[in-house]
């Protein structure tokens, strides 16, 4: 008898509306949620009583994160004068550069996604999305061309108005 360890975190979900919704991984909403419980349970004597937080180590497993996104007007709607959008984003591990998690809305994403799903169990990083050579004209190839962060979720942030090195030398380390 054969058994299979599945793998949750790497299932895919898709919305068929209008635009389509598809998503696979921990989406970034989920990470700072994760992230703040984290916080009280370590600087509070508080008890969620939840399996579900008690299983994830989201915070421990990845700390910080940087969120990729793209919003834009795909070529086929461009030409067509269609007014249709989409909207990408990717979740990295800042540390690993392992991709944590994909979202996306637009036309085809249930398609797009379910595809992603096998390099987000396959634990995949930034840098192999990077070295991916995209199909010209798709949605798809944006994943592989996103390059800079739009946002960079840290546990701890450095102190407002001064960089890390002032931070580390005023602290004397």
């Amino acid at each position: 008898m054969t058994f299979f360890l599945f793998f949750y975190r790497a299932v895919p979900s898709a919305v068929f509306s209008q635009p389509p919704i598809g998503q696979v991984g921990l989406t970034e909403e989920q990470f700072q949620v994760v992230s703040l419980l984290a916080f009280f349970k370590s600087h509070y004597s508080v008890s969620f009583g939840t399996e579900w937080f008690n299983e994830s180590k989201a915070t421990k497993e990845y700390g910080d994160i940087d969120v990729f996104t793209a919003n834009f007007r795909p070529l086929k709607a461009t030409l067509s004068g269609l007014p249709d959008r989409v909207f990408m984003k990717l979740i990295v591990c800042a540390k690993t550069n392992k991709v944590l998690g994909l979202n996306m809305c637009g036309e085809d994403s249930p398609e797009i996604v379910q595809g992603f799903a096998v390099a987000i169990k396959a634990g995949l990083t930034k840098e192999d999305f990077d070295s991916t050579v995209g199909i010209y004209p798709t949605a798809a190839e944006e994943f592989v061309t996103m390059r800079t962060p739009t946002r960079k979720i840290r546990e701890h942030p450095p102190a407002e108005g001064k960089t890390d090195h002032d931070v580390k030398a005023a602290a004397g380390v």
